[in-house]
């Protein structure tokens, strides 16, 4: 199973897990999780290198269906790999912070 819920993604987080939002800027609407770095979906295979392979990644998204995705390729290519169940908005009505970008 690769999906996680919030308590869980800021556990994994504080034990070093990577964290990727994987929406488009312009979806993001100025709140990400602290730590996060940007990769978007559609961007994936071709910046998958950029993913570290030897540390648990986790992916999100608004609602966790792009993230899902993401994290089903990457365990198919023998990552560690995990999604934020219901995304970010899951993570703010769990009471977590977000960052606004500036």
């Amino acid at each position: 199973m690769t999906e996680l819920d919030p308590q869980d993604v800021a556990r994994r987080l504080q034990e070093g897990s990577q964290l990727i939002d994987v929406r488009p800027p312009e979806v993001r609407e100025g709140e990400r999780i602290a730590g996060d770095r940007q990769i978007e979906f559609d961007q994936l295979s071709e910046r998958a290198n950029e993913v570290k392979s030897d540390t648990a990644v986790v992916f999100y998204c608004r609602t966790g269906k792009r993230s899902e995705m993401a994290a089903e390729a990457f365990r198919g290519s023998g990552h560690d790999a995990y999604h934020l169940g219901g995304g970010i908005e899951a993570w703010k009505a769990a009471g977590l912070p977000v960052e606004q970008d500036a």
